[in-house]
């Protein structure tokens, strides 16, 4: 026999059918010939093996077995199995009634929020992974879809049957109860995703028309979350404590210990990996980028809005220059006319002393030659006729003197005039230099207020995208805030149930205290009794 097939051997089950198709459990099975038993799964005989020194079961036989074929049947997969093919051909499913929870203390009747009624579904889907993104949405994959990149996505629950409607949203989880129930780990993710889940129990034994009974009613099956019994508030809340466990729904919270504080724990420390995770995600990343972005932008603005400031105050500044020098040229212009008039004057006037002092210097040389004469004349002469001499050289004499005099200050004045011509001249270069450096100043003047159109037009384009990126940033800061007011009324809710949850447990501990006290007394008391 082969490996294979020594392993389907060894597989052993507690339940087969018999020759009837009824479900037998191996207490009731008997040993005959005339007896024979069936796999629920593959419908092949089976062996009930049975002895004095062990447990009794079935087991294939694996004469009726070729090498390769295969049988996965197992006790509770099978119902497990059975339960979900029935769902997801039928595509609906009877749901309970929705109570809301009894406060402490409270034993009477619970009202009905919802009544009974059959869920359709428009589809019906098998072993659905749910997640939930960095932004805290809520999603589900197949099994083959599990191969695609996380990109951060957390892993919440994996419910058995998922109901949804035509846009493949989900309307209802469906949990199929054989021999484990949900733990405390599936129900605070059922609860995190606030969708209605239902837990339908299918005994182990029941065979298929049983479990098709079983879903046609509303038996068998509570409610593991429903978001209308969240909401509503626990019912009976002015009952006074009673000495019993208080709550009917006591069974779906977790055993008080250390394991229940430790998964709560546990949970709140995933919860803070969840936040630290979606603040470090790229959404919210590029939110506080963004913002940052925005105080850039009008940091930018009000940076343009000053050297536009500036460039205002420099183009002023640039008008007045250009006012002082029109006016400097005006006056310049003013000054200049009769400095070039003086000059041309002063130049006329030094070409007629010229002309004066030549003749000057001409009748000079004259009147010398004329006194030469007549000194020669008056020192051959007799004292009489050097007497009449002299009395007609010295007017002659007296007016070549004063003929020198004016010479000597025709030459001062002259020298005067050249210094005041040489002043005129200077201050008229010095004036022609000043009027050449403010052509030039003009001149990048007029290339400064080209730049300064240029940079105008800069500045209007910028303050046109940065008015369209404050209006964008709003935007999408409104949907932020908008994103992260509903994750912290998420947050704000999970923290609250886990609060009751809290509650509820403390309240369990602190009561399941005082009950072990009290049986430990009743038990202390029985063996006192029993002995005494």
């Amino acid at each position: 026999m082969s490996i294979h097939l020594h392993s389907l051997a060894k597989r052993r089950f507690v339940f087969a059918m018999d020759d009837q198709e009824q479900i037998v459990h191996v207490a009731d099975a008997r040993k005959a010939r005339d007896v024979q038993y069936f796999c629920r799964g593959c419908r092949r005989p089976l062996s009930f093996c049975k002895g004095p020194k062990r447990t009794p079961y079935f087991r294939h036989q694996a004469r009726f077995w070729a090498p390769g074929e295969n049988c996965d049947y197992q006790d509770e997969s099978h119902a497990h199995k059975q339960a979900k093919r029935l769902l997801l051909e039928r595509k609906w499913v009877m749901v309970p009634d929705v109570q809301p929870y009894p406060a402490p203390g409270y034993e009477g009747r619970l009202p009905v929020l919802r009544r009974a009624q059959p869920l359709e579904a428009a589809q019906v889907l098998a072993e659905r992974s749910f997640f939930a993104a960095p932004d805290g949405r809520i999603f589900y994959l197949a099994e083959h879809e599990l191969q695609q990149p996380s990109n951060g996505r957390q892993l919440i629950c994996r419910p058995d049957i998922t109901f949804t409607d035509a846009q493949g949203s989900a309307l209802l989880l469906i949990e199929i109860h054989v021999t484990h129930a949900v733990d405390y780990h599936k129900l605070v993710g059922l609860q995190r995703m606030q969708l209605n889940t239902l837990e339908i129990t299918i005994p182990i034994a029941a065979s298929d028309q049983e479990i098709a009974r079983i879903l046609d009613g509303v038996g068998n099956r509570k409610w593991l979350y429903h978001h209308e019994r969240e909401q509503h508030p626990p019912f009976g809340l002015n009952a006074s404590p009673a000495a019993g466990l208080a709550g009917g729904n006591l069974h779906e919270i977790p055993a008080a210990g250390t394991e229940a504080y430790e998964c709560q724990l546990f949970e709140l420390r995933e919860g803070i990996r969840a936040l630290q995770r979606f603040m470090g995600e790229p959404g919210v990343r590029d939110f506080f980028a963004q913002r940052e972005r925005i105080r850039a932008a009008e940091e930018r603005k009000n940076s343009a809005a000053d050297a536009a400031a500036d460039r205002a105050d420099a183009a002023a500044q640039a008008d007045e220059d250009r006012a002082y020098q029109a006016e400097y040229r005006a006056e310049a212009e003013r000054v200049i006319g009769p400095i070039e008039e003086e000059e041309i004057r002063l130049i006329r006037e030094q070409s007629a002393v010229r002309g004066k002092q030549q003749d000057l210097s001409t009748a000079t040389a004259r009147v010398r030659r004329l006194l030469a004469a007549e000194a020669h004349d008056l020192s051959s002469g007799s004292g009489a006729a050097s007497a009449e001499a002299r009395r007609r050289i010295d007017p002659a004499r007296r007016l070549l003197e004063d003929a020198l005099g004016e010479e000597r200050e025709r030459s001062r004045t002259l020298s005067r005039g050249r210094t005041e011509l040489e002043q005129r001249r200077e201050t008229f270069h010095r004036v022609r230099t000043t009027n050449h450096r403010l052509a030039e100043q003009e001149q990048a003047a007029g290339l400064e207020e080209k730049s300064l159109a240029k940079l105008e037009q800069q500045l209007a384009a910028e303050e046109v995208s940065i008015t369209q990126q404050e209006a964008a940033g709003q935007l999408h800061q409104a949907e932020q805030v908008k994103y992260v007011q509903q994750l912290e009324s998420s947050q704000q809710r999970a923290e609250e149930v886990l609060a009751e949850q809290i509650e509820a447990l403390t309240g369990a501990v602190t009561h399941l205290r005082t009950v072990d006290r009290a049986l430990s007394e009743l038990k202390s008391r029985a063996i006192q009794g029993r002995f005494s």
